[in-house]
């Protein structure tokens, strides 16, 4: 059995061609379909399922050649198989197929136990995007909504962040959030998915001296569960000011994993940014960034329409859902994120968490 396959970018134009050892694939027809059994090697997994990457097969003993997109990789129960989806020009409506990777060790996390096998051609089952870390960008998986359908082609339940396909994405990620409508927007290198108007859902304001953040499924009955320094046990440093009703720990940020920091040190760094904020005004919205520093993946831990809650001892819990992801896709690996939960607006003042740890150190050394 023989196969060759080549990969175009997103102008058709080839790029190279993918030496194949094991892929089994189910060639599907209107009126039927015919199984061949051929293979890939593990090391052109990433380029095979490349977002812009085409594919085009030609089976030995099958007259003449099929070409088209991967259109979808499906991560299945098993650790070491993936199915790929290629949508094939002229009679052929699908070829699908099992990679079998012979290194699971490989994986992300996020695709091992998460997938199940796919349905019939046009179902919307679980997807994921694998961009190669060659190409300089990111993951991004949607692991919780087994079937959703759209009216437009079925991309993806996953909000998968491939650029022509924004409208896709969200409505996706619109209809998982519980959310009627959702807009996408791309500028320059950074994608922000958010609601399309302002949503003012303040928190409770409140005299006390700390509270704790987490972020949950929408379904879940349970938080994340975890030990100390997890999304579970995620403190955020709270100090108020009560004569001008400035809060530092809101408005700037600052989050505290295991509550690790030096009491003193926040003390003093908090007085400074209460006094700035004085000068300032303060806004009141829960802007937490940068989440996947302390290994908290977007993605992979939490995604857009999750539930925010904040545990306020002596008072009833608030819960806000994350309603606004901003990624820079051409960033570090993994890549920049900032989220918002209450309001949709982020303070362009906002401090990230290493500027507030700056800050920290700084008042420490004084």
């Amino acid at each position: 059995m023989r196969i060759d396959v080549e990969v175009t970018n997103s102008q058709n134009e080839r790029v190279g061609s993918l030496p194949f050892e094991s892929l089994l694939c189910t060639k599907r027809h209107q009126a039927g379909g015919a199984a061949s059994l051929v293979t890939v090697a593990s090391d052109t997994f990433d380029r095979l399922t490349h977002p812009q990457a085409g594919i085009v097969v030609n089976l030995d003993g099958a007259p003449g050649w099929w070409s088209g997109r991967v259109r979808r990789v499906e991560h299945h129960r098993t650790a070491d198989s993936h199915l790929l989806d290629v949508r094939a020009d002229g009679d052929w409506d699908l070829l699908e197929g099992r990679i079998i990777w012979p290194q699971p060790d490989r994986f992300p996390p996020w695709t091992q136990g998460q997938w199940t096998q796919s349905s019939a051609l046009g179902a919307a089952d679980a997807i994921v995007e694998l961009v190669d870390a060659q190409m300089g960008a990111t993951a991004y998986s949607h692991r919780r909504v087994p079937n959703i359908s759209f009216d437009q082609q079925v991309v993806s339940s996953t909000a998968v962040l491939w650029p022509w396909r924004f409208e896709t994405v969200a409505r996706a990620v619109a209809e998982y959030a519980g959310l009627d409508q959702l807009t996408v927007e791309l500028a320059g290198n950074v994608l922000t998915v958010k609601e399309p108007a302002e949503i003012a859902r303040p928190f409770t304001e409140t005299d006390t001296s700390e509270y704790r953040v987490w972020i949950a499924a929408p379904d879940a009955t349970n938080v994340l569960a975890g030990g100390e320094g997890d999304l579970l046990n995620r403190v955020l440093a709270f100090v108020e000011d009560s004569a001008a009703r400035q809060h530092w720990g809101w408005n700037e940020s600052f989050l505290d994993v295991a509550n690790q920091s030096d009491p003193n040190e926040v003390a003093q760094a908090a007085a400074s940014a209460l006094s700035d904020a004085a000068r300032e005004g303060s806004g009141f919205e829960m802007a937490l960034s940068r989440l996947d520093v302390e290994g908290s993946v977007f993605g992979q831990d939490w995604d857009v329409g999750d539930w925010l809650t904040v545990d306020l001892p002596g008072f009833d819990p608030v819960r806000q859902r994350v309603e606004q992801v901003t990624l820079d896709v051409a960033g570090a690996n993994p890549p920049n994120v900032s989220v918002v939960a209450g309001r949709t607006v982020l303070s362009p003042s906002a401090k990230t968490l290493q500027e507030v740890r700056r800050g920290l150190r700084q008042a420490a050394n004084h």
